[in-house]
């Protein structure tokens, strides 16, 4: 994973998550971006970005599948997946272990999901 460019959206947890990306996993940030930032904006910079990989919520599927790229929800909405295992969060130890494994498993197409 370390340099591989990536983008990045969301509320709050936007700069938190991409700090811990690029400190943490090694990626390189292309693009980021806040919900209240305009969208249209970020989905072009993405677009001319080498992004590799997407993190944010289930409404930016359809930019990942115009792209071909795999992508991390991170952030709500997610109204296309669903998790009935117990609690796995994003922080702490073994959040940071969860989300690496969810990573890895969105990258290597293990997710279950079509892309």
């Amino acid at each position: 994973m370390y340099g591989t460019s990536v983008s990045v959206i969301g509320d709050f947890r936007c700069n938190p998550m991409a700090d811990f990306l690029e400190r943490e996993l090694g990626f390189e940030i292309e693009v980021k971006s806040c919900f209240e930032e305009d969208r249209s904006s970020f989905e072009e910079n993405v677009r001319n970005s080498n992004t590799m990989m997407l993190f944010g919520s289930s409404f930016e599927r359809g930019l990942a599948r115009e792209l071909q790229i795999p992508l991390m929800r991170f952030v709500y909405p997610v109204f296309d997946q669903v998790c009935m295992c117990d609690y796995a969060p994003y922080a702490g130890i073994r959040g940071a272990v969860y989300l690496t494994e969810s990573i890895i498993n969105s990258v290597t197409g293990f997710d279950g999901k079509s892309r």
